[in-house]
């Protein structure tokens, strides 16, 4: 790519050279991707997209925020959970809750 500026009498020319990499996908993997794939995105779009969408998603402040907006359980609910967590722990060497 190539970008040309003009100011006060001068040309600035920018010389912008993308590398590219192959990588090897099995063919389940490509069959993926290309099924998600948006029409007229390339493949390095996609990826690009999909790993900004990871590392945005599922931080540490993203599910504290998600648990605020749950309401608290109620005493029975939370004996309830209680106990299904006691009895899920039965044989395990696990100290109580």
């Amino acid at each position: 790519m190539v970008e040309v500026a003009l100011s006060a009498g001068c040309v600035t020319c920018i010389f912008v050279y993308t590398s590219t990499r192959t990588i090897a996908v099995d063919s389940r993997v490509y069959d993926r991707l290309r099924a998600i794939k948006k029409e007229g995105e390339s493949f390095s779009r996609l990826l690009d997209r999909l790993l900004t969408e990871m590392s945005a998603a599922n931080t540490g402040g993203d599910i504290l925020r998600g648990l605020a907006t749950i309401a608290p359980l109620s005493p029975k609910d939370a004996e309830v959970f209680q106990s299904v967590v006691a009895e899920s722990r039965v044989g395990e060497n696990v100290g109580p809750p």
